[in-house]
């Protein structure tokens, strides 16, 4: 079973691999527990996944959010919607591609804001989305740089690399 927390106090999303076994047996002994009030111990599967994070892992449930894919099956969850963290009942799979593209081109990009574009670098970055396949999701940081050449105009300049995901 996969466990993903959005944790808003540490800006973090971390996913917690365990077994329905394990957070059964942690529920159970912490039920057994001398400090427990049993009237409000309530064995439900919600009850037992919060009681587990917040007890076993340490998450503090009044800042986060949690899913659950006891399934066995994991989407990459790049966009943070919760149809993302689904079950894949089609079995797609996830692939992805790197563009190496200006780094003004990020937020109309990953955001929709075209904001700051003219008309021109609007319709260059509108025509390079219909040239490629898939949706961009991510932006990969740790590539931020000036490179003599891109992915989009062939234009040196600062770029960066940003992730585009196709669900085949």
């Amino acid at each position: 079973m996969k466990i993903t927390v959005l944790d808003f106090s540490n800006n973090s999303v971390d996913i917690v691999s365990t077994t329905q076994e394990f957070i059964d047996a942690f529920a159970l002994s912490y039920y057994e527990s001398e400090e427990t009030e049993r009237e409000d111990f309530d064995l439900t599967d919600d009850f037992k996944i919060e009681l587990f994070l917040s007890d076993h892992c340490q998450y503090c449930l009044d800042n986060c959010q949690w899913m659950v894919d006891s399934e066995g099956i994991v989407k990459y969850n790049f966009d943070l919607t919760e149809q993302s963290f689904g079950s894949n009942p089609n079995n797609e799979t996830t692939n992805t591609t790197r563009y190496r593209l200006p780094i003004h081109w990020v937020n109309p990009l990953i955001n929709g804001d075209f904001t700051g574009c003219n008309d021109e670098e609007e319709g260059e970055i509108k025509s390079f989305l219909e040239g490629v396949d898939g949706d961009p999701v991510d932006v990969d940081w740790d590539t931020e740089g000036f490179y003599s050449t891109n992915d989009a105009n062939r234009i040196g300049g600062t770029c960066v690399d940003i992730i585009f995901r196709t669900d085949q």
